[in-house]
């Protein structure tokens, strides 16, 4: 015989329930103060309901950083992605040295055919991995120096040059820096 630690009654370990004998050793409580078949654990919830729980947790807490930070999260995220990877990788363009504003250095792709997606202030919101893989194919400049790459005034073999150079950056940061580019908010 068990004890309830509700009632304090006694209550039998082997019952007939529902035709089948049922073994009710392992239990705390006796079948008046929690009925077979039931829990005294949280009710399971459905599907729909975790799903409208689980957005109203995200809603609330995207709500509380955008009042936290002024703006948006994601945007905040992707603009402090940048800086921190345009000042890892020298903070300047590689061909004029401009460095007046990290919002006006661009990325440019070498070769546009392996382009697997523009490197601009919405998408380094990505994971880390395939940004670095696209940084690997690409060049740092300002948007002027970006203008007069794609009229063709600046040579493919200084871009080449130049290319090798921000590979060999790249490479070190993935050594070194990886963990310091794994910031959240």
């Amino acid at each position: 015989m068990n004890i309830c630690k509700q009632c304090h009654k006694q209550f039998k370990v082997r019952v007939k329930i529902d035709g089948k004998l049922r073994n009710l050793r392992n239990r705390t409580k006796c079948l008046d103060c929690l009925p077979f078949g039931s829990s005294f654990y949280t009710p399971k919830m459905t599907t729909e309901q975790r799903k409208a729980k689980s957005t109203a947790r995200f809603l609330a807490y995207y709500k509380q950083q955008r009042e936290k930070l002024g703006i948006d999260p994601k945007t905040h995220l992707c603009y402090q992605r940048k800086l921190q990877i345009v000042n890892l990788l020298g903070g300047s363009c590689q061909i004029c040295n401009y460095k007046k504003c990290f919002r006006n250095i661009v990325f440019h792709h070498i070769d546009p055919s392996s382009k697997l997606f523009s490197l601009n202030a919405r998408r380094l919101g990505y994971l880390l991995k395939p940004i670095l893989e696209e940084l690997y194919k690409c060049i740092m400049v300002c948007h002027n120096c970006h203008g007069e790459i794609h009229d063709e005034l600046i040579e493919a073999k200084d871009l080449d040059i130049l290319h090798e150079e921000l590979k060999i950056r790249i490479s070190k940061i993935t050594q070194e820096n990886w963990k310091d580019l794994r910031f959240r908010i």
